[in-house]
């Protein structure tokens, strides 16, 4: 038995609780369960990544639950799925935004409008034409310049590198965005309008991803909800999703990024061992 945090072999058997023996690390001085769960958790880290996967794949929280139990003889409701959900995205989100990506020359600009809880909103994304790296995302009720400004700015925040030209569909209120955004800089970046064929060059692979996203979005009943899962939904996206369109690479790994972990089996042990 490895230690489920710093991966130590100096590990005691620490008293039973329910049956359950548990352990005590000497090394990081702490306690965990025998089980193939995450710390403090009871269901198998295989069972809960599936759930994710899922989920993010655009299952309902009823449909995941039902294949536990046929599949993977987990009892489980909608409700404990929605807790993973809501858990492992707050979880992800925090630790892995914060990467910031080299990016080429050209970035994409895009902005969609969903209808979550009765409410008519504007979902925006700035991603990086060459590797599809999603650097930002933006829930709002308006579509102006104010919120223009916002998402490009939390996008050059997730960016080493400054574009040369922005990709749009709608011009009107970039070129003061642009300006307002990335300040003296901004001179040397062009706005240019986004081809008829995006969706078969600059962001392919981000226009199949949208599918699965909007499904659940839609399915969501509060924007505070909205925003707690499309965390997830960045992580999915940019760090375990492959994209045909790049020799099936991920966005991240496009990146020059090498994370320790391929799907949500793999992030969900990853952030059991970081995330204390």
């Amino acid at each position: 038995m490895d230690c489920k945090f710093c991966g130590s072999i100096y590990v005691v058997k620490f008293g039973t609780k329910s049956g359950l023996q548990y352990y005590w690390c000497k090394s990081c001085h702490r306690k965990f369960a025998g089980t193939d769960a995450p710390p403090g958790m009871r269901t198998p880290t295989t069972a809960i990544g599936k759930a994710m996967g899922l989920f993010f794949s655009g299952s309902s929280l009823a449909e995941i639950a039902k294949q536990l139990s046929n599949e993977d003889g987990v009892g489980v409701n909608s409700s404990t799925v929605w807790r993973w959900v809501v858990r492992y995205s707050r979880q992800a989100g925090k630790l892995l935004r914060k990467v910031r990506v080299s990016t080429s020359p050209t970035w994409v600009i895009d902005e969609t409008s969903i209808r979550i809880g009765g409410v008519n909103m504007w979902y925006w994304d700035v991603l990086d034409s060459e590797s599809q790296f999603l650097l930002d995302t933006h829930f709002s009720t308006s579509h102006t310049f104010r919120d223009a400004v916002h998402v490009l700015t939390s996008a050059q925040g997730h960016s080493l590198t400054l574009p040369q030209v922005i990709l749009s569909d709608s011009l009107s209120p970039y070129p003061d965005a642009i300006q307002t955004a990335f300040g003296p800089t901004s001179r040397k970046i062009k706005l240019q309008a986004l081809p008829h064929s995006k969706g078969a060059d600059s962001i392919g692979g981000f226009r199949t991803a949208m599918g699965d996203r909007s499904k659940v979005l839609k399915s969501l009943k509060t924007l505070e909800a909205a925003n707690i899962i499309i965390d997830g939904f960045v992580v999915d996206y940019d760090f375990l999703k492959p994209h045909m369109t790049m020799n099936s690479q991920t966005p991240a790994q496009a990146c020059g990024l090498k994370p320790e972990f391929n799907n949500w089996v793999g992030l969900v042990d990853y952030l059991g061992r970081v995330v204390a």
